[in-house]
């Protein structure tokens, strides 16, 4: 029995979630067969992507046939079963669903009517089916031995370690050069150096880098090859050297295995790393056909978070609930999809709501309020009041009964770069809506350029304010003002602006760190918008782990 169903079709790949298809006998009275077999009949449901444009155009089209194969594996998700293969197929029932709750949020429902099907080595074949495709001519092919017809020259190829979407959750961290980097990155070619390019065989080629932790026993990556010339031979290898701790299962892998995509290996750590590792993999000449890099991860990071609620007395019961049923998806996220990957250690400290400090909404004068979200000014009094934060060092997440006033279920803010306060609304519904606020906790921007540029805004609200100076310091000594006020009023825009550089300053430092902009919403980064965020890049994964021990130690 199998466990793993994909659908390869208009030149795609769809990982199946669900596959039934049907064949039949009527029967008589007797229930003896009745006619020949009727069916054909394939049922699929899959996630959607980006471009499922040919199964829209079959469907709309009064006669397209299609043609392509279901492979199903075995229990080990990488060995072939068994395929069902279709021709002269019509794509009659096409339903998208969404879902907002589930992992994958965006479904199709497609069944297909095939007038010719292959299943194994068995045949299925309508009455008004016009051709057989798995067949040239009728005629028995002639089966060769496979030793006689491969090419003398070596073949020329390039191998890789890739992350499989179709299983990846975040439980390592793995980031390499995207194919569609260029067409979103701004500074594709600063981009280029954070994978330390190489030459084979006089292509470019990126390093990817791997993050995990010692003895972590859930790394699986895909490896995959690219031929660029002759025909991989049966002695054809790519060898995964143990290296520094790392080692690899299987060690050694047939290029002709490679070819189909469907090689997953296994990585361990068998010790601390103490500096970065790279690793090359070799071909059967040893030469090198591609390269991985995995971090160093002889230092843990430990983060502590507290939670606060942040509610009217009346509303204590509905948020404990929600509470209550949303920690341990929080926490799991946390710890196995997404600050792991920066071999961060969360630690929620106290996980019973009755135990967590109250700040009661109750005692916050209604100027603190804009129509029932709480302002700034409001947010400032909660904070001045929490007493979780007095000699903590951690992060304090106010849980709050309240709704943001935007689309977003939280937000956090990047000044002061100690900062520790996060706000998670009664409206938040994401799994990664914590990871993303966290990440700006500790120094990371937006992966996009923001519509609002900051240090512009400081330099515009500087200028005014020295404006505001200049007037002040032409009413000192003339009596006809209070110059005491005048005095005050000066020393209070002169604290203004010099706090308004500081922030200037801050940022430039924040800048640094974030320097890589690309289009919003086109990535799978957690620090992007309105994405499954499931990833951090690996310099974020530095720039997380500089702003614990610098400020959260």
């Amino acid at each position: 029995m199998s466990f793993k169903a994909t659908l390869f079709i208009f030149d795609k790949e769809y990982p199946l979630l669900k596959l039934d298809y049907n064949l039949a006998k009527p029967v008589d009275y007797t229930g003896r067969p009745q006619g020949r077999t009727l069916g054909g009949k394939i049922y699929t449901t899959f996630a959607a992507t980006k471009d499922d444009s040919g199964i829209y155009e079959a469907m709309f089209s009064p006669d397209q046939m299609v043609q392509g194969y279901i492979r199903v594996y075995k229990r080990d998700g990488m060995q072939k079963d068994f395929d069902i293969k279709f021709a002269n197929t019509f794509v009659i029932n096409a339903n998208t669903r969404f879902n907002h709750d589930g992992t994958v949020n965006l479904l199709m429902d497609v069944e297909f009517s095939a007038l010719i099907m292959k299943i194994r080595d068995s045949l299925y074949v309508s009455p008004a089916n016009p051709s057989n495709p798995f067949v040239e001519n009728n005629v028995t092919p002639t089966v060769r031995d496979e030793e006689d017809t491969e090419e003398k020259e070596d073949v020329i190829f390039t191998a890789r370690l890739e992350r499989d979407e179709n299983t990846y959750n975040g439980e390592f961290g793995f980031d390499w050069m995207r194919d569609n980097y260029q067409e979103i990155c701004e500074n594709y070619e600063a981009l280029k150096t954070e994978y330390n390019p190489i030459t084979i065989e006089g292509k470019e080629y990126f390093v990817p880098w791997l993050s995990m932790f010692p003895d972590q026993d859930n790394v699986s990556l895909l490896l995959k090859v690219d031929i660029t010339q002759g025909k991989a031979k049966r002695d054809d290898v790519i060898k995964l050297p143990a290296t520094d701790g790392i080692r690899f299962d299987p060690e050694e892998v047939k290029v002709k295995d490679a070819e189909k995509g469907e090689v997953m290996v296994k990585v361990f750590c068998d010790s601390p790393l103490t500096k970065d590792t790279s690793i090359e993999l070799l071909d059967k000449n040893d030469a090198i056909v591609g390269k991985i890099n995995v971090v160093k991860n002889d230092t843990v990071y430990d983060l502590d978070i507290k939670f606060v609620k942040v509610c009217k007395e009346q509303h204590l019961e509905g948020l404990k609930d929600k509470f209550d049923r949303n920690l341990d998806r929080i926490e799991d996220f946390l710890i196995n999809g997404s600050l792991n990957q920066a071999l961060i250690k969360p630690k929620i400290l106290e996980k019973n709501f009755d135990n967590l400090e109250f700040l009661n909404l109750d005692d916050v004068p209604d100027e603190y309020f804009n129509n029932k979200i709480l302002n700034s000014k409001g947010m400032r009094l909660l904070q001045e009041r929490c007493k979780s934060v007095q000699n903590f060092k951690g992060v304090v997440v106010f849980y709050l009964s309240l709704e943001s006033g935007k689309s977003a279920g939280a937000d956090a803010q990047l000044f002061p770069l100690n900062g520790q306060f996060i706000n998670l609304y009664i409206n938040s519904v994401l799994k990664t809506d914590l990871p993303h606020e966290i990440g700006h906790i500790l120094g990371l921007e937006h992966i996009f350029k923001e519509k609002k540029d900051y240090i512009e805004n400081r330099k515009k609200n500087i200028s005014y304010l020295e404006g505001e100076l200049t007037k002040n310091k032409t009413l000192e000594g003339n009596e006809k003002y209070n110059q005491v006020q005048v005095l005050d009023n000066i020393s209070k825009i002169n604290q203004i602006i010099v706090e308004e550089r500081r922030k200037i300053e801050e940022y430039k430092s924040i800048l640094k760190n974030n320097k890589y902009k690309f289009t919003e919403s086109s990535t799978t980064n957690l620090m992007d918008y309105r994405n499954e965020g499931k990833d951090f890049y690996h310099w974020q994964w530095l720039v997380m782990q500089q702003e614990i021990n610098t400020y959260y130690k």
